[in-house]
């Protein structure tokens, strides 16, 4: 193992209520960090320096640190009014920051992202059968991106944004077996993005209306069948969701839009057992996916991987399936399956897996109650590789040109993964809190997951080697978290 590695992570959560008078108060503190890469440290054998007697010396070269870190804190204020006749209602505060940084002196960054989210809801019941919920909600985002050395919330990120929403939703029950929930959600986004010496200041408005229906039919005491159709927009997106990156490309590309649908069936089996399935289909009308890399190549000119900065058109469909044995037998856990394809279309080439299709996906998780407190768990996770883009020119170095890059869209995959995870638990009682002390080994399996290729040539013959990279992760964990 490398003494100079850096794998970290912590995570916390503090609640505290309080009743007054017709109502209640709960804050809610949480936050979580990893942190993985390389600390800083002298490598001795890096420099060989021939001597002018022919002797050889072995420098040692400091290398810098080089850790990414990604996180989040909030924190969590709501006022929940107990039910005064038909009404109901509650209020809140969300505050906190979203943060990346990379202390990598070639790829540094540091993108943080504070959020202040002010929301209020209502519930109106007319009736046994009829209940009406409704409610505002404002998004206030302000950012500090930096990218490969240069400030990009001049050109790239706006300075802030502002997103103010609203949702009504009904829930009408016409018979005992039936449940219609039709809605719909505004919204209105707007961004300011701060201007440079020769465009000034500029911001961006745009703005969605999504309407929404969910049907839920009980054929008899344990089986009922559910359907659901929606309109959805989201801004643009990173395709890996690093905290603190939002906010980009909605001048140039709009926002994401896709029409989902979904129909499933619920049933309640034997031995506490519960099944629930459903088939769904997602038509993307627009969306637009960036990389790190496009900002790398903003400047070079033209022949630089420009290709993800136009919004594209996808689909997605597939089946998720989930059985159950629900918590408090002495053996419970769950099981999911999920069969799914997600697309791209790439114009003249046609449909291609999108970056992140996984065709099929099972999780498992088991626990035993052995008694005196004491619990034994493991998971199982398996899931087929993702599609990855061929990065393979005749130039060393050189990016890829847009039609370079469709030629080859996701025209390889890596292969599969599977990990078992471990955990023993034992949990003391207190008069009015919890103790427990547990023992976790995330992949005891010791599986290397591949998460990448990198590409050679040889210069002797000009062939192209294929190398597979990936980290074998492997965390064993003694913990106590301690629960009032």
């Amino acid at each position: 193992m490398d003494p100079n590695a850096v794998l970290s992570y912590w995570d916390f959560q503090t609640r505290v209520d309080l009743r007054t008078g017709g109502g209640a108060w709960r804050l809610l503190i949480f936050g979580a960090s990893d942190a993985v890469g390389e600390a800083a440290h002298t490598d001795p054998f890096t420099t060989t320096t021939t001597n002018p007697d022919g002797t050889t010396t072995i420098n040692g070269e400091v290398r810098p640190e080089r850790i990414l870190r990604t996180g989040f804190v909030r924190a969590d204020l709501r006022y929940r009014l107990f039910r005064r006749g038909r009404w109901s209602g509650d209020a809140g505060v969300e505050v906190g920051p979203d943060f990346t940084t990379n202390s990598d002196p070639t790829a540094d960054a540091r993108l943080v992202e504070w959020v202040a989210r002010p929301r209020a809801t209502v519930e109106l019941a007319l009736g046994e059968h009829f209940k009406l919920r409704g409610g505002v909600d404002t998004l206030l985002q302000s950012w500090q991106i930096r990218i490969f050395g240069t400030d990009l919330a001049s050109f790239h990120f706006p300075s802030w944004g502002l997103t103010h929403g609203a949702f009504v939703q009904a829930e009408w029950m016409p018979t005992p077996a039936w449940l219609i929930a039709p809605g719909v959600r505004a919204d209105i986004y707007g961004y300011h993005f701060s201007g440079d010496s020769i465009f000034g200041d500029s911001r961006t408005y745009v703005s969605s209306v999504d309407p929404r229906l969910a049907i839920r039919r009980r054929l008899r005491a344990d089986l009922y069948i559910k359907g659901a159709l929606g309109l959805y927009h989201s801004p643009p997106r990173f395709i890996l969701p690093w905290p603190g990156l939002e906010g980009f490309g909605l001048a140039e590309n709009g926002l994401n839009e896709s029409f989902q649908g979904s129909l499933g069936a619920e049933a309640t089996l034997p031995w506490d057992l519960s099944l629930d399935g459903q088939i769904y289909a997602s038509w993307l009308g627009r969306v637009s996916e960036f990389t790190f890399q496009q900002f790398a190549d903003a400047g070079r000119g033209p022949g630089t991987n420009d290709a993800q900065q136009v919004a594209r058109k996808g689909r997605s469909y597939g089946l998720e399936v989930i059985a159950r044995r629900r918590l408090g037998h002495r053996l419970f856990g769950w099981l999911t399956y999920t069969l799914a394809r997600s697309e791209r279309d790439v114009g003249a080439y046609g449909w291609r897996p999108s970056d992140f299709d996984q065709t099929h996906i099972v999780n498992m998780v088991a626990a035993y109650a052995l008694g005196r407190s004491w619990t034994i768990s493991g998971t199982y996770h398996y899931n087929t590789g993702r599609p990855v883009t061929p990065d393979v020119t005749s130039v060393p170095g050189q990016r890829l040109t847009r039609d370079q890059y469709d030629a080859v869209y996701d025209t390889d995959r890596l292969p599969g993964f599977w990990r078992i995870d471990a955990r023993i638990e034992k949990r003391e009682a207190f008069d009015t809190w919890y103790l427990d002390f547990y023992v976790d080994w995330l992949n005891i399996s010791l599986q290397r997951e591949v998460t990448g290729y990198r590409y050679e040539t040889d210069p002797r013959t000009g062939a192209v080697r294929r190398i597979a990279e990936g980290p074998l992760l492997t965390i064993p964990t003694i913990g106590l978290r301690a629960e009032f």
